[in-house]
């Protein structure tokens, strides 16, 4: 049995929801699943006729409840009603007997979450456009009083054609109708995208959509969630009733006030202070003019180099640091220190030739380092020299732009240093990238222009240079005179001391006995450093009907227990 929507005409009003076409005949449905939900598999297709991919959905009916049922049919119709740029299209829905298949608009590039994922955050042109496109859905939606109720980016569905990207609100497993003002009361979402209202439990309207998206448009453009920080899910909850949120310099700076106060106007406890979904479409922000740079824009992702002391305590920290899953620190490659010398004799680097032969030069070094650098099945690395230069020439642009003017050696250097860095995390299936040459604090200047504050992190050792002294003299390389090796220690503690007097926000002290004496707390205060960010500081979190602290849950998770909830909350 088939529901048949002509693509001009999504009205089902007398129309039997159900029909009997054979879903063999319009569709073909390939074998291998590219989604799974909690009790569905997503299935890539194709309409016959059309030429045309489709997005199948198959629901098992045996893990269905009556009230599971009822919440599908009422979703198919709600999406039956509505027809608009940036929401997913429905095409059919099919009733057999073991299953329920629904046939839905194919979308080539998965969900915004997989995008957050690779790039922590978006700049803030491509934000804008994407909360563009939200707020437009959300406006078609509230025309006809549906409330989405689960707004995230794990529910924005993307489409790719060469640099266009398309996005469309999916999911409408919670949708309701609010048949008279404020007259939803179930608790149902995502917690940390759910409104003041629908988390205190008080009746409420279409305007939660507003909240979860100005959570949304704030982890587009800061990398992580607006209402963080807690200890456990009750303080999370508080910070969210209350609001209670600011604009991290450290992440924020570049962001235009148009935009914050975008956000600012979604993030209103009171949903009656809140704005229509119909004004947002005239914000300030969604002009052309308010972009508070045109220069293009850098990778979001933080860059970490250590700093200050060297030998065992370091070596011990790089060792716990390699592992965390999103992060990778290979040897150190020198690239600075081995070519600043010698630079002058590559020519002009603003001549094309003369930066690829420098290019070919630094991978070749790199690549006959003293300890291998190799990819995640263990092989050596060979550089792809047309991907590196690309990217490093595509950086050393960016910044003539920013400066306006033209570059010194040092930092087309730097831009070949941070692609080879990059091509190695990518090797690796990392995300982050931490330098461990001590000595790049020289080069502070540069790193700071290059990455800027937003980017740019030091993790700074401090040991005595005694150890120090100790630990150098006790093994087969390095220097072996006790002078020698403090002048050195010295040098770096200067260094690492302009930096932190400078630019403290961006620099983390770690002593070397408080190391030794709690390795545990260290370890977890360096990764309070490096951050809730790792990921884009953004996890993949489930949807749940009645929204309750992760320990309840668990408790209750029996199939039975949830199903009763899900019959006593649905009702509303």
């Amino acid at each position: 049995m088939t529901m048949t929507l002509d693509s001009g005409n999504h009205d089902l009003v007398g129309l039997p929801l159900w029909s009997t076409s054979n879903f063999n005949d319009k569709y073909v449905q390939r074998p291998l699943s590219v989604g799974t939900g909690a009790f569905s598999k997503v299935y890539l297709g194709s309409d016959i006729a059309k030429s045309a991919k489709v997005a199948i959905k198959v629901i098992d009916r045996s893990t269905l409840f009556d009230e599971e049922e009822k919440r599908l049919v009422a979703e198919i119709e709600i999406l039956g009603e509505l027809s608009h740029a940036n929401i997913i299209t429905i095409h059919d829905a099919y009733c057999e007997a073991e299953s329920y298949r629904i046939i839905l608009e194919y979308m080539n590039g998965g969900d915004l979450l997989g995008i957050i994922e690779k790039e922590n955050s978006l700049d803030e042109r491509n934000a804008r456009d994407i909360c563009y496109s939200l707020v437009s859905a959300i406006t078609h939606l509230h025309t006809h009083s549906i409330a989405h109720r689960d707004i995230k980016p794990e529910n924005i569905l993307v489409s790719s054609s060469g640099d266009d990207l398309v996005v469309k609100l999916g999911d409408f497993g919670f949708s309701k109708k609010e048949i008279t003002p404020n007259c939803l009361v179930t608790l149902c979402g995502t917690p940390s995208y759910a409104a003041p209202e629908v988390l205190t439990g008080r009746p409420y309207g279409v305007k939660c959509d507003l909240w979860s998206a100005g959570v949304l448009a704030f982890v587009l453009m800061g990398g992580y969630q607006p209402f963080h920080g807690g200890k456990n899910e009750d303080e999370i909850k508080n910070l969210i009733v209350k609001g209670d949120f600011n604009f991290d310099v450290k992440y924020w700076s570049h962001i235009s006030d148009a935009a914050k106060d975008f956000i600012e106007d979604l993030l209103i406890v009171d949903p009656d202070d809140r704005a229509e979904a119909e004004d947002l479409m005239s914000h300030s922000w969604f002009s052309e003019d308010n972009l508070l740079s045109t220069v293009p824009s850098d990778s979001p992702k933080p860059v970490f180099f250590m700093i200050g002391s060297q030998r065992s305590g370091s070596n011990w920290l790089r060792t716990m640091l390699d592992q965390r899953e999103d992060l990778v620190g290979p040897h150190p490659p020198h690239v600075m220190r081995e070519f600043m010398p010698l630079i002058s004799k590559f020519g002009d680097l603003s001549q094309e030739e003369n930066f690829n032969i420098l290019v070919d030069h630094v991978c070749t070094f790199v690549e006959r380092n003293q300890v291998p650098w190799n990819d995640k099945y263990g092989l050596p690395i060979t550089f792809c020299r047309q991907k590196v230069c690309d990217q490093a020439k595509a950086s050393c642009e960016r910044i003539k732009l920013q400066e306006q003017g033209d570059l010194d050696n040092e930092l087309y250097l730097l831009s070949i240093f941070d692609s080879l860095m990059d091509f190695f995390a990518d090797a690796n299936g990392k995300e982050l990238w931490m330098c461990k040459s001590m000595g790049m604090s020289a080069y502070h200047t540069s790193l700071l222009k290059f990455y800027g504050q937003r980017r740019l992190r030091y993790i700074y050792l401090v040991r005595d240079p005694r150890d120090v002294a100790m630990s150098f003299m006790n093994t087969p390389v390095g220097d072996k005179h006790y002078y020698a090796i403090v002048k050195k220690w010295a040098k770096l503690q200067e260094q690492a001391i302009a930096i932190l007097e400078s630019t403290p926000d961006i620099i983390f002290n770690i002593k070397y006995e408080e190391l030794l004496e709690n390795k545990e707390d260290v370890i977890s205060c360096i990764y309070d450093f490096i951050g809730d960010r790792r990921f884009g500081g953004v996890k993949r979190q489930a949807s749940v009907m009645s929204i309750a602290p992760v320990a309840a849950s668990v408790n209750q998770a029996k199939r039975g227990g949830e199903s009763f909830k899900a019959h006593t909350l649905s009702q509303h």
